[in-house]
């Protein structure tokens, strides 16, 4: 039985019976295992527990694979170097229902905390880690980032600390008690550990755990050592015998139903492996590398560990060509990269560097990769290629450029198939300069002789077609579908997964301005699926925002905003995050929700990148919101900071929003300079352009002529923008109106008014409002439709706490929770709910 600890022991039980998740906080020793392992017990609710170790931070997702038997001994390592996305999926389906007990997270490597944080929100969850010292930061923050609540576990107060100690000694005077009162600090480890050593132990908890350790046998120490470095069960079988009864008998070890051993807390395993020293660590490796070679992904870390790199690299390699899965296989090339002298070294890092690349992890490929070139002309060309397409990847178009002209400059030296796969890269910078407002001489040419060479030397063909696709697209010209299918076809027929990933996300993004969103959006299902497949959750998370862009464009804005919010909180590569932001602000200023959308604003232009999928479109975003909350001249300011408005990929986003800021305003509206493209196959280029020029004809006074084009607009743009769609009729009815045609006004006007009030396009409803009053129809205040809210149960329970009047403060207190996280909370419900205060979240909740 725990002693003082009877608050606590209440409150994670009641969250443990409302399956809420629970990150459990306090300093080392202070009792917050023993308290979680009491209150899974008084539950009886089935769990499973794993832990990290300081001494194997490094190893990805050793809690999670020690909770659910993911690495055991006789299996190739496999799923254990999967990504977060991937493994957090595993976890789930092997709990089957049981609580999820992770220990000591301080010391869990990035990946396993991202995958905590997904399954956080899927299984209930307690989390165990110090509240302070390195990676507790870490640990908190990404936690508390999914709106875990957290239970910190405070020293025992001066009355628990003096039953624990008449337990042990009823005889203790006054004087003794307070002493070790004093000594431990509340600390239950400490102060057992004093107990245990009559009080003369030394001061630091750490000296008199190894004073412990120091007392063991030869054996039974050593076994211990190995349990430590190991920071996994092991089978007792493979042990010395003697030495588990031992450990188990002292409370050092727990042996567990399948007869593996392992260290009772995270703490004594520190100070082992802290006694040792570098001789015998090297001993202690060795021996494990041995232990596990069945696991040949273990053994290769405990090789390099111990020094045996011949082993290590021998081990690596088998494991990375047992696992079909490249994530994992490059992580294994990279310890054999390590273990490699000579030229197949840098081979190996390029491998290796080539899968992370094609998984989507650009952060490990640059980390395998490192800062200098392999010596070989075919390797340091390969070498720069590969930075570049990390750095395109992130967002870095100067860093692009510098390693692509690296690469270039390396042309006379290298193969031919090398310096033809540079050429093909380098096709990519022209589309870099479209982006930037300019268009390349002899652009499409040169792409299409490049293109003609790879096809006739049969090197990469697939790649060579994805950047003319990409570049006809970028263009507006036609042929851009077939090239990117073709590209697709041919990627999967040479084995390249990753421009196989790139056509298709290139697929999806030109239908959705140039073709058929509907094609758009099958595409992006199959790819998404075939990500999964893949287990690259880099890639299903990037398809699944391409979807959910899609989904905004159809007028779902609010599911754009819910969806967007849950895939925020998944770890996602820069550029992906940055295009869900971008989704979720721009479909919360279509719902009116202007405050929210700037505050998101706000934070995304701190980290935007400098071009057009950053800082342009964050530009593009605010005059939006300036002009729904009404004040175009704001909106025209923040146009005029874009240098290349008047290019082609940018006016067709800024045109409309110029061309209504200036009509407000009582300015001249310059239609586009080029001619008025055809709407027999609309794309939605052609769509903004037509929205202007129709704009620029209601400006000059040709109503009829701008009645006309509105009415052909709004049709086709309900496939491709529904918003637009609501801007035309909205525009038809002003030109009817001016015409004296106010039947032909009310009924424009009204159509607008069921589109918006459909799809809570809330400016847009109050914009309609205001003129079907000047066609004799007044319409009451509206406000947002009810339906489901979408909130998570504690976001509901929270916004209901709301609702009474309550502070954020105040319902810290009621439900035990820290302030920041009830005002994270709040402000993720209001995002769900599209509102941008307190009483217009009861509104939509109360309706």
């Amino acid at each position: 039985m725990l002693v003082g600890r009877e608050t606590e022991l209440a409150a994670l039980g009641e969250a443990l019976a409302e399956g809420r998740s629970v990150l459990v906080t306090g300093e080392p020793g202070v009792g917050k295992t023993s308290l979680v392992r009491a209150a899974v017990a008084a539950s009886g609710l089935p769990a499973r527990e794993g832990g990290a170790f300081s001494v194997l931070s490094w190893m990805p997702y050793l809690p999670l694979r020690r909770a659910v038997g993911l690495a055991l001994p006789r299996t190739v390592e496999g799923a254990a170097l999967l990504d977060p996305g991937a493994m957090a999926a595993e976890v789930e389906d092997r709990l089957d229902g049981a609580i999820l007990v992770l220990d000591d997270l301080q010391w869990a490597d990035d990946s396993t905390l991202a995958a905590t944080a997904l399954l956080v929100a899927r299984v209930p969850v307690v989390a165990i880690a110090r509240r302070d010292g390195d990676g507790a930061a870490d640990v908190r923050a990404t936690l508390r980032d999914e709106g875990i609540e957290e239970l910190t576990v405070e020293p025992l107060d001066a009355d628990a600390v003096e039953a624990l100690v008449r337990q042990r000694h009823p005889d203790a005077g006054p004087g003794e008690v307070r002493r070790l009162r004093e000594r431990s600090g509340g600390n239950p480890l400490i102060l057992g550990e004093l107990l245990d050593s009559g009080g003369d132990a030394p001061d630091s908890l750490r000296l008199a755990l190894a004073a412990r350790l120091r007392r063991l046998d030869a054996p039974t120490r050593e076994t211990f050592e190995l349990l430590a470095l190991a920071g996994r069960p092991l089978p007792a079988a493979l042990i010395d015998l003697h030495a588990v009864t031992r450990l188990v008998e002292t409370d050092l070890a727990v042996r567990d139903e399948d007869r593996h051993l392992s260290v009772r807390h995270a703490l004594l395993a520190e100070v082992a492996v802290a006694e040792l020293d570098d001789e015998v660590a090297t001993a202690r490796h060795s021996r494990l590398a041995a232990l596990l070679r069945d696991d040949p992904g273990s053994a290769a870390a405990h090789h390099l560990a111990a020094g045996e790199r011949d082993a290590a690299r021998a081990a690596a390699l088998v494991a990375a060509a047992a696992t079909p899965h490249p994530l994992e296989a490059a992580r294994h090339l990279a310890i054999a990269a390590e273990c490699t002298e000579g030229p197949e070294a840098h081979d190996l890092r390029l491998r290796a560097a080539q899968g992370l690349v094609t998984a989507g992890e650009m952060r490990r490929a640059h980390a395998v990769l490192g800062d200098e070139p392999p010596p070989t002309p075919d390797q340091a060309a390969t070498w720069h290629l590969l930075r570049s397409r990390a750095r395109w990847a992130e967002g870095d178009n100067d860093g692009f450029v510098r390693e692509l002209h690296a690469g270039l400059a390396l042309a006379p030296a290298v193969s031919p198939d090398v310096r033809l796969r540079l050429d093909v890269e380098s096709l990519r910078e022209a589309v870099l300069i479209v982006i930037g407002g300019e268009i390349p001489d002899d652009a499409v040419e040169d792409a299409r002789r490049v293109v003609a060479a790879a096809d006739i030397a049969g090197v990469a063909r697939a790649r060579a077609h994805f950047q003319l696709g990409t570049l006809l697209y970028m263009l507006e010209q036609d042929g851009w579908a077939e090239e990117l299918e073709r590209s697709q076809r041919l990627a999967v027929e040479e084995g390249d997964v990753e421009c196989e990933l790139l056509a298709g996300n290139n697929l999806v993004t030109a239908h959705e301005f140039m073709g058929d969103p509907h094609i758009g959006r099958r595409i992006a299902e199959r790819m998404r699926e075939r990500s999964r497949d893949l287990r690259a959750s880099a890639w299903e998370h990037q398809f699944t925002a391409l979807l959910l862009n899609l989904q905004m464009h159809a007028g779902d804005v609010r599911g754009a905003v819910r969806g967007g919010v849950d895939l925020l909180g998944e770890p996602l590569e820069l550029r992906t995050r940055q295009q869900v932001e971008v989704t979720v602000v721009y479909s919360l200023i279509c719902m009116g929700g202007l405050e929210l959308a700037r505050a998101r604003l706000d934070d995304l232009a701190e980290d935007a990148t400098e071009d057009w999928m950053g800082q342009t479109q964050v530009a593009f975003l605010m005059a939006d919101l300036e002009l729904g909350a009404g004040r175009p001249e704001a909106a025209l300011a923040w146009l005029a900071k874009v240098p290349d408005l008047a290019t082609a990929a940018v006016a067709d986003v800024a045109g409309p929003i110029e061309a209504w800021a200036r009509l407000e305003l009582g300015l001249d509206v310059e239609p586009p300079a080029t001619a008025a493209s055809s709407l027999d196959v609309p794309d939605l280029p052609a769509l903004s352009q037509g929205e202007v020029r129709a704009v620029a004809l209601l400006s000059r006074g040709e109503h009829a002529a701008a009645s006309d084009l509105f009415d052909a607009l709004a049709g086709p743009y309900g496939t491709h923008h529904l918003r637009g769609r609501v801007r035309c009729l909205l525009g038809a009815g002003l030109a009817r109106r001016a015409l004296g045609d106010a039947d032909g006004a009310r009924a424009r006007l009204l159509e607008g008014e069921g589109v918006a009030l459909a799809h809570g396009l809330r400016p847009l409803v109050d914009r309609l409002h205001r003129e079907l009053r000047g066609v004799g129809i007044r319409r009451a205040s509206q406000r947002a439709p009810r339906d489901d809210s979408g909130l998570t149960a504690r976001e509901a329970e929270l916004m209901g706490l709301v609702a009474q009047g309550l502070t954020d403060r105040e319902i810290a207190r009621r439900l035990g929770l820290s302030p920041a996280t009830v005002k994270s909370t709040i402000r993720s419900a209001m995002t769900r709910l599209g509102v941008e205060s307190r009483g217009q979240a009861v509104l939509a909740l109360t309706g």
